[in-house]
This record gives C-alpha cells, structure tokens and sequence, in this order.
C-alpha cells in the first residue's frame, strides 16, 4: 500500500483532492440555510470518499483494459439513458435520474467518461482524417447526446457536443471537413433553437441579458451576479454570504454552488479554485502529450474538454 501511495501523481491527485475538500466545505457552509438540507453535507462527505476511493482504484487500471469493453459500456449507458426516461425521477419537469432505493444515479454522468472511452477507441482504429469516420463517430456521438437532451438537460448535451468536438480536432480531422462542419453547424444553430423547451430559450437569452427579466427567468442569474460581486476580494467569510445564507440565490448547494463560494471566499478563494483546476488540466494534458499511444492521448484530450466545458458551464 505505501508504496502503491509513492506511485501516485500528486500534480493530478492533490488538485482533485483540495477541490473535492473545498466543495464539501461550501456544501456545509449552504447546509445551515434550512433543515432539510443538513442531511445534504452527509451525503457529500460520503460521496467524496467514495469517488476518491474510485479515482485511486481507476489508478491501478490499465486503460487498455477499457478499451476492449469500450462497445459494451456504451451500448450500456445508452440502455441506461433510454430506462431513465421511462422510469427516472422527474424533478422541475426532468426526467434525469434513477432512483436505486439507496443510490440515485444520473445517467448522463455516466454518458460522459463513456464516450471519452468509446469515441477514443474508434479514433484510434479510424482517423478523423477521412470524412466517413467522421460521420461514423458523429452517430456514435449522436445516440446518447440526442437522449440526453431529451430529458432534457441542455448543460450536459453541450458538454458532449464539446467531447465530441474536441477530439475529432485531436484525431487530426482533414481541414476541409473541420470547416464544412463548422459550416453546417452555424447553418443548423436556428434549427436547433426551435428544438429547445421555452424554459431553455429564456435561460440562454437571461445569460446573454440578465436584465431582460431580472424579477423573473433572469432572477437566478441577477442574484448570482449580486452574489459573487458583494464577495469582492477577501469574502464575506465561511458562512456568512447573505445571498446564499438568506435564500435570495436559488439553488446555492448546486447550480449556483460557484456563486457561493464567490461570495464567501471572494476573489482570493475564486483564484485558488481556479489554479487548482488549471493545474490539474495542466497535467491531465502534459500525460497526454507524452504519450506514445493513440488511445491514451486521445482519452487524456477527452477527459480535459469535457473538465473544461463543465467549470465554463458551471462558472458561466
């Protein structure tokens, strides 16, 4: 076992480590606002144990282990995402989770690492530089992104397309096809707007304008703004955000988790969040780099885009 502990890489470990403490501090810092959100920081502490406990387990597993049961893991997450919509929970109109008795798990999460995998086996096997393996890794891609945003949950549908995105790019995809893509997809962005719920459209159109309705769908957004400007450089201290402390911002154990942690620990918490999450980027990027094989590079490029996505998704 300690010699297991010399071998682990503490530029990826200890970013992962300090970020997954402080989540779990500002989870107890929101847990004070309401009884029935005490329970909230108990089960943050043992889900933080359990997925470190799975990050140092995922250590000792040769990726070329997964490779080979690349296929298997994605047509099992697509049944996982199609069961969810039939059975899953419905919370504020969707339908994203399955409820296990003592467990509920999010099959879009799942989807995520699973297409990392499976889209890097495929690019390993058949370039991006030859177009029919880029409409074949588009299917690949399609299936599971299109049941995502059924549920609907517009955050992780956008950080699949960026997964998807991003390693075509890093599998070398012919420059010609790269701008006939980017062609279509700025010619289908009007098609895809009549796709979304009248809910989404509000959120996207209070994102580019929060003034818009600041008493109504840009409420959330105003009060995030408040939130992380009133932090200013030092915070208001561990607990003391009145935004978050007092119910003006929605949400403030997830959704608005950042807006939180702004306010209380201010410019100086947000920096050091910020730098753990560059330095661990950093790192899963320096790996990929040096590597010799396809695969684990194109796994590391993978995993990074859909780590960057989410912070802009989650900060933004």
């Amino acid at each position: 076992m300690i010699e297991y502990f010399k071998k682990i890489d503490w530029f990826l470990f200890a970013p992962v480590l300090l970020l997954t403490a402080i989540g779990v501090l500002m989870i107890y810092s929101t847990s004070a606002v309401g009884s029935e959100k005490e329970s909230l920081f108990i089960r943050q502490i043992f889900y933080a144990g359990f997925g470190i406990a799975i990050f140092l387990l995922a250590g000792r597993i040769d990726l070329k282990f997964l490779k080979q049961f690349s296929l298997i893991l994605y047509v099992a997450s697509v049944v996982l995402l199609i069961i969810t919509l039939f059975i899953g929970l419905e919370t504020k109109g969707a339908v994203r989770w399955i409820d296990l008795g003592f467990i509920t798990i999010q099959s879009s999460e799942i989807a995520k690492p699973v297409l990392v995998l499976t889209l890097a086996s495929f690019f390993h096997n058949y370039p991006a530089k030859y177009f029919r393996n880029v409409i074949l890794s588009f299917l690949i891609f399609a299936v599971p992104t299109l049941l995502v945003f059924r549920q609907p949950d517009l955050g992780n549908t956008i950080v699949l397309t960026f997964i998807w995105g991003s390693m075509v790019l890093a599998s070398g995809i012919n420059f010609k096809v790269l701008l006939g893509l980017v062609g279509a997809g700025i010619l289908l962005l009007p098609l895809g707007w009549n796709f979304l719920a009248d809910y989404q459209k509000n959120r996207l159109l209070s994102f580019l304008n929060p003034e818009i309705d600041p008493r109504g769908t840009s409420y959330n957004l105003v009060q995030s703004i408040i939130a992380v400007g009133s932090g200013q450089f030092t915070g208001k201290g561990f607990g003391r955000g009145t935004q978050s402390q007092l119910n003006f911002l929605p949400e403030q154990s997830t959704d608005f988790i950042f807006a939180t942690t702004a306010e209380e620990l201010g410019f100086i918490g947000v920096f050091i969040m910020v730098a753990l999450f560059v330095v661990l980027i950093l790192r899963i990027l320096s790996i990929s780099e040096k590597s010799k094989d396809t695969y684990y590079t194109l796994v590391g490029l993978g995993v990074a885009s859909f780590i960057i996505v989410q912070i802009f998704i989650n900060m933004g």
